[in-house]
């Protein structure tokens, strides 16, 4: 995501703005169902889907099948920083419906590099409208939609009590700091990154030995973070991961070695009982 991977040419406001299903039919010719819920919209995202070689593995919700035209089609614009704005409802299960667009809400997100930089909407607070989404939600959860979300009964409830007008966003801090950094890996600005194949090993090792004692699971962790590291010296790129893990060890040496010395002070003024 960095500026290296391509070249921003204007970061200067006001950022362009894209009406998502507008710009859709334009760049695709395609003439999507207004009733974005029903299956005669889904069988023709399908279409669209399959005759651009659009890739959308099962299952094929309305909403999957629009995330990946609007990857293939208006992401790929988005360099410059970029508004992608007023998404389906069918996309947007906490987001209030758009004021003057039925069937769509009042919504955006920030690209820059064609990457999700943030995200906002205008809270939905009646709480029918919202058990309605989260029960329609609760059908792509349901056909295998890992993304789709479940009832929030305890939420619902809380919207009840009542709401006022709202307005919500969240800014990807670690690919902002990409960005900033020009790092190509969001590894690489993370302080503690995940590496999940790698973790699995650790995982096997605890689980075959549930009663092992603490000093021999921090051995078994020690054990499995050099075989990471020495994994990730045979990618020159990630050799800076490397040199970041031996940073923060030295950094806990010196903690704990402070830390030591405060005890034993400590200790020393104690009063003799």
């Amino acid at each position: 995501m960095g500026m290296r991977m391509i070249p921003l040419k204007d970061f200067t406001p006001p950022f362009r703005r894209i009406d998502m299903i507008g710009e859709l039919e334009k760049m695709g010719n395609l003439n999507i169902p207004k009733d974005l819920a029903s299956d005669e919209a889904n069988k023709y995202l399908a279409g669209a889907c399959a005759k651009f070689e659009i890739k959308c593995p099962p299952p094929q919700t309305t909403a999957r099948l629009l995330d990946k035209l609007v990857g293939h089609f208006l992401e790929e614009t988005c360099v410059d920083p970029c508004f992608i704005m007023d998404h389906p409802e069918i996309m947007s299960p906490l987001a209030k419906w758009h004021r003057s667009k039925p069937g769509l809400t009042e919504r955006f997100e920030l690209f820059i590099n064609k990457h999700e930089l943030a995200n906002a909407y205008t809270e939905l607070n009646d709480p029918v409208v919202q058990r309605q989404r989260f029960a329609d939600q609760l059908k792509d959860l349901q056909s295998g939609d890992d993304e789709a979300m479940a009832l929030d009964e305890a939420f619902c409830t809380a919207l009840e009590y009542g709401l006022p007008q709202t307005g919500g966003w969240g800014l990807g801090v670690d690919r902002l700091t990409m960005l900033l950094t020009d790092s190509l890996n969001i590894k690489e600005v993370i302080l503690f990154p995940t590496i999940k194949p790698q973790d699995e090993r650790l995982l096997v090792s605890c689980q075959a030995a549930p009663s092992t004692k603490l000093d021999n699971i921090e051995v078994i962790v020690d054990r499995v973070r050099k075989e990471i590291k020495e994994e990730l010296k045979t990618d020159a790129k990630k050799q800076e991961i490397v040199k970041l893990y031996d940073e923060i060890d030295a950094k806990k040496q010196e903690i704990a070695k402070m830390y030591n010395e405060i005890i034993k002070l400590n200790q020393g003024n104690l009063p003799s009982s």
